[in-house]
């Protein structure tokens, strides 16, 4: 598949599955192994966190999404709808 540009939001958990990835973005039901290269490597500093991430999905051959972060930033509880 060919990668294509997104803007997810979601929350970041450890990922503990086959592959390099160390963590996932979970935006509701669908989970984004984070590829440990770029902003990927810090994003995994952030286990717990609410981010909008900024990157590259592709879609592995058993059909799991990955993406490439390209820049993400943390959501504060005012943003996220939290106040």
């Amino acid at each position: 598949m060919q990668a294509r540009a997104m803007k997810i939001r979601g929350d970041v958990a450890p990922f503990a599955g086959r592959g390099d990835s160390r963590v996932v973005v979970r935006e509701g039901d669908v989970e984004y192994r984070v590829m440990p290269r770029g902003a990927g490597v810090d994003l995994a500093d952030e286990v717990g966190a609410q981010v909008e991430v900024d990157g590259l999905v592709q879609e592995d051959a058993e059909g799991e999404r990955l993406v490439q972060v390209r820049s993400f930033r943390i959501l504060d509880e005012f943003e996220e709808g939290g106040w």
